[in-house]
């Protein structure tokens, strides 16, 4: 034979003996793994018995892992190892569920309820009547504690107890920014809010280089200004209001104070208005005195100082609702209104006595006082109710509001007067001062 085919033959045969150790190897390794223990698997759900108790299959139950012996036996048997009866299971799988007479319920001598074909943990929890359950509460025990119990009592209730009447504000709103359902808590919100990041009554004595003169030529200017572009009150209002509180944490040099006013109201104008000025307008308006980027900049200030607390309650945000409040014809609203806006108006300029009050207060004294001046009722019981506060506490306020409304005419800033003085505002700023004003 030649060395090639012994070759082939060689090759031949160690191919037959690869495949034979191949089987073998793979028949051993078959053996070996039905003889090791099943994987764990996930718990099925199992079987419900009727005492909730719940059977697991032996794969999920078993401590141990079934062998190779359990692979060959079916879910089906294994279940059918368990004894049936034994949990009382219906064997359709469904029972109608049947309420129990229990107003005589019957006892055997072990003291467990008659069976009626039914399991004894499904008799025992059997539904019971409300009334065993929540027995009903005796009526002539709690009859006098109902919240819903009317007072049927003939006995006639002496004069002082009976609460004078008050006039609702609230259900017949004339504006469509009024909000019926929250008007009084809005109102208590703002009473709180108030009270939060007010201006330091005094302030003005720490200024080294300015006085309440040139604040008052300031707020003349600011007047000039709103009328100017037709700015809506509550921007005029909130533009005193910052500087006020930014005068109370910076020093300013006289020769700013205009620019600060200037930035305030842009500020109020862009929170208030809806086609604020453009910056361009308060350079113009300012006969170029400030640039652009100066009045940018000090607005950047500002608001960096008052730490973007803008949206503040002022005398404004009280006086509508007051107004509501007082008793007067309606042929009197808009005299009423515009009076008690020109009151409030004057007390701007005026720095020094009204920081110390707060603007509610403001508001409540400018309404009594315009009451008093018309000869209309300056305090009811409605402005008490609506006010939350008495006559006796307004009296300082008032008599400072007379004062400056007194001395109105004679005042060297005449834009707020010469505003009021029109005829658009009916003449309210040309009334006389009365002698007197109602003091509790």
């Amino acid at each position: 034979m030649t060395s090639t085919g012994l070759r082939v033959s060689t090759n031949a045969l160690n191919q037959n003996e690869r495949s034979k150790l191949t089987k073998r190897s793979q028949k051993e390794n078959a053996d070996s793994k039905r003889n090791e223990p099943l994987p764990a698997k996930r718990a099925a759900l199992g079987t419900l018995s009727s005492n909730n108790i719940r059977i697991q299959p032996f794969r999920a139950a078993k401590a141990q892992a079934p062998t190779a012996s359990h692979r060959n036996s079916s879910e089906a048997n294994v279940f059918a190892k368990v004894s049936h009866s034994a949990f009382n299971v219906p064997p359709q799988g469904f029972s109608v569920y049947i309420d129990k007479d229990t107003s005589k319920p019957k006892s055997s001598s072990s003291g467990r309820f008659d069976s009626l074909d039914l399991d004894p943990v499904v008799t025992a929890l059997s539904r019971q009547p409300l009334t065993e359950v929540f027995p009903a509460p005796s009526i002539q025990n709690d009859l006098y504690d109902s919240p819903m119990l009317l007072d049927s009592s003939d006995d006639e209730e002496s004069e002082a107890d009976i609460p004078e009447p008050v006039k609702d504000i609230d259900s017949n709103s004339d504006t469509i920014t009024d909000v019926p359902e929250y008007a009084a808590e809005i109102h208590q919100y703002l009473k709180a809010a108030e009270l939060k990041h007010r201006p330091k009554p005094g302030y003005m004595k720490k200024q080294p280089d300015i006085n309440n003169s040139m604040r008052a030529i300031l707020v003349d200017w600011l007047v000039e200004v709103g009328e100017e572009y037709r700015l809506c009150p509550d921007t005029l209002y909130l533009a005193v209001n910052y500087i006020d509180r930014f005068l109370s944490s910076m020093v300013v040099v006289r020769k700013k104070l205009q620019l600060v006013g200037t930035a305030c109201m842009l500020i109020a104008s862009k929170l208030e208005e809806i086609y604020p000025p453009e910056v361009a307008e308060f350079v113009y308006i300012t006969d170029d005195t400030y640039s652009d980027k100066e009045v940018r900049k000090m607005e950047n200030l500002v608001l960096k100082v008052l730490q973007f607390d803008m949206n503040v309650p002022t005398i404004l945000s009280f006086l509508d609702r007051y107004e509501k409040a007082a008793d007067f014809p309606q042929d009197m609203k808009r005299k009423l209104c515009f009076l008690t806006r020109y009151i409030c108006e004057l007390t701007l300029q005026d720095a020094d006595p009204y920081l110390k009050y707060h603007p509610s207060t403001i508001a409540a004294s400018a309404v009594v006082l315009a009451l008093h001046i018309l000869e209309l009722p300056s305090w009811t019981p409605s402005l008490k109710h609506y006010t939350g506060v008495d006559l006796a506490s307004l009296n300082d306020c008032i008599s400072d509001l007379h004062r400056t409304f007194s001395m109105a005419p004679n005042q060297t800033q005449k834009a707020i007067r010469e505003k009021y003085a029109e005829s658009r505002y009916l003449n309210v700023a040309n009334i006389p001062s009365p002698s007197t004003i109602p003091i509790a």
